[in-house]
């Protein structure tokens, strides 16, 4: 092998892990964005026509038939889609990093209990922002998640 073969090697793993992780952000941003979707169009049409929870067991039930191969049609992410969109009602204009957290991250945020118990090491931001241009939710998000989809 020539002397520069490890430095091509190098740069062409770089590379490869580079462009890895960049196709990895961006079918996470545009998930979380058909997410974000989905739970806006369902939040909205609940508050609109007041329907239950088969709506959604039902809607679930047909997207997984629609499409047997996909992951992520249950009732119950569905209902999380739901909150997702109304603790988040600006998330197609967010930068990162929220846009860049997994979907597991987004469920843990919206779960997270507004007001921590003291001395629990859990703080979420006193305001809209938090200086770093994250709008974060106003809303109770836990109120949301355990509401009837």
């Amino acid at each position: 092998m020539p002397e520069w073969y490890p430095e091509l090697l190098a740069s062409v793993s770089s590379e490869v892990h580079s462009g890895r992780s960049r196709a990895i952000s961006a079918a996470n941003r545009e998930m979380l964005l058909s997410y974000w979707s989905i739970g806006s169009e369902l939040a909205k049409r609940e508050s609109a026509q007041g329907w239950g929870s088969k709506v959604v067991t039902r809607l679930a039930a047909d997207v997984r038939s629609a499409f047997p191969e996909a992951t992520g049609s249950s009732p119950q992410n569905l209902r999380y889609m739901k909150s997702f969109a109304q603790a988040w009602p600006g998330f197609p204009m967010l930068q990162a990093p929220l846009a860049t957290l997994p979907w597991y991250h987004q469920i843990a945020l919206i779960e997270k209990p507004s007001d921590p118990e003291p001395g629990s090491g859990t703080q979420l931001p006193p305001s809209k922002t938090d200086g770093l241009g994250t709008c974060w939710p106003t809303t109770s998000r836990r109120s949301s998640t355990n509401a009837p989809a």
